[in-house]
C-alpha cells in the first residue's frame, strides 16, 4: 500500500469563524417560506494533536460540526483545516490520511475478519499485507478472541469495536468519532474507551470523539472543546476544563420511563427524580448518574433516547448563577 506524501501543517484542525446554516422552504398555503436555522455560529478553535472531546447536548451542533469536518458538509461562512487541507475541495487527500466512525453501518452477514479484510483490500492492501493489518487491528481493538464468527452475534460493544478497527485501517494520523459509545453500557463504554487511549499512546494518532457526556472522555482526553447552541462555550486541556463546575440536573428519556423510573427509585440514592411523559429529570454527579442509569437500561431491557444535561445547564455552570440548591 502506497502513501502519499504528507502536508505539513501549524494545526492539526484549524477553525475560523466557521457557521453553518441551514434553509428549509416551507409552504404557507400556497406562499412559500424559507426558515433559517443556525446550527453553527462563528466557531474558532485549533487543536493540535492528542485526544479531543467535544461534548455538548443533543441539537448542540457536534454531528454538523463533525460532517463539516469530515468533508461531507460545506460550511455557510468561515474557514477550517484539517491535516493543512481544505476538507471540501481536497477531500480525497484528506480522507486517505484520516480514519472515521460516524455512524454503525449495516454490516454484511460476515464474519468479524472476513469484513475487515474486505475493507483492507478495498483501501489498498493485497494479500499477505492486508491478512497481516487485520489480525494486527483486530488483536488492538480486543477482538480476536471473536474474529470468526457472524458479526450478527456481536454485542453493540463489539461491534463498535470492530468500527473503530475498520477507521484504523491504514494506520491514519487523525481519526474522528461520532458519539462511539452511544448506547452502551458502562463496560462496554469503558473498555472502548481504554482501547482508544492504548492506541494514542502505542501510535501517537489523534482523535476526535464526540459525546453528550464530559465524563466518559475526561479518563483519555488531552483536550476538550463544550459546544452548546452551536457555539464553543469553553475549550482548554483536560486540566483547564476540569476545574468547571459540571452540570447536575439531567434530562433523561427511555421507551418505558416508568419502569426506569421505579429503578432508579430503588437502586440509587438520588437527590431528586421527577418524572413527566416519557421524561425523567433527575439530580446528582454526571458519571455516576449515567452509569446507574445505563445499568437499569441494560437490566431491563430498555432503550435510552436521551441522557443529557437540562435545557440551559452548560450555560447556567459557565456564565450564570451556579447555586446547586
Amino acid at each position: 500500500m502506497n502513501k502519499q506524501e504528507s502536508r505539513r501543517y501549524d494545526s492539526l484542525l484549524k477553525l475560523k469563524d466557521l457557521s453553518k446554516i441551514y434553509r428549509n422552504i416551507t409552504l404557507d398555503g400556497f406562499v412559500p417560506r424559507q426558515k433559517q436555522v443556525r446550527a453553527l455560529v462563528s466557531i474558532s478553535g485549533s487543536f493540535d494533536g492528542g485526544i479531543l472531546g467535544l461534548v455538548g447536548p443533543n441539537g448542540a451542533g457536534k454531528t454538523t460540526l463533525i460532517k463539516i469536518i469530515a468533508g461531507l458538509l460545506h460550511q455557510s461562512f468561515g474557514n477550517l483545516e484539517v491535516l493543512g487541507y481544505d476538507p471540501w475541495s481536497e477531500s480525497t487527500r484528506m480522507k486517505a490520511e484520516m480514519g472515521f466512525l460516524l455512524e454503525e453501518p449495516q454490516y454484511p452477514p460476515l464474519s468479524g475478519r472476513k469484513y475487515l479484510k474486505y475493507i483492507c483490500e478495498i483501501r489498498g492492501f493485497d494479500g499477505s499485507s492486508a491478512e497481516k493489518e487485520t489480525e494486527s487491528l483486530l488483536n488492538q481493538v480486543g477482538m480476536s478472541g471473536a474474529q470468526n464468527r457472524k458479526i450478527s452475534t456481536y454485542s453493540a460493544g463489539m461491534r463498535r469495536r470492530l468500527g473503530l478497527a475498520v477507521s484504523l485501517v491504514g494506520s491514519p494520523r487523525f481519526v474522528v468519532l461520532d458519539e462511539p459509545t452511544k448506547s452502551l453500557d458502562p463496560d462496554g463504554r469503558r473498555l472502548f474507551m481504554e482501547t482508544v487511549n492504548q492506541y494514542y499512546k502505542e501510535h501517537n494518532t489523534s482523535f476526535l470523539i464526540s459525546s453528550h457526556i464530559l465524563a466518559d472522555l475526561e479518563q483519555i482526553c488531552t483536550n476538550a472543546w463544550i459546544i452548546s447552541k452551536g457555539e464553543i462555550i469553553t475549550a482548554g486541556t483536560m486540566a483547564e476544563i476540569g476545574e468547571i463546575k459540571r452540570p447536575t440536573r439531567f434530562l433523561v428519556e427511555v421507551d418505558k420511563p416508568e419502569v426506569l423510573y421505579n429503578y432508579l427509585q430503588e437502586n440509587g440514592s438520588l437527590k431528586e427524580v421527577t418524572r413527566d411523559g416519557h421524561r425523567l429529570y433527575i439530580k446528582g454527579e454526571e458519571k455516576s448518574l449515567f452509569d446507574l442509569v445505563s445499568r437499569g437500561v441494560q437490566y431491563h431491557g430498555l432503550t435510552m433516547q436521551r441522557f443529557e444535561p437540562v435545557k440551559g445547564e452548560l450555560e447556567r455552570i459557565m456564565f450564570g448563577d451556579d447555586d446547586d440548591d
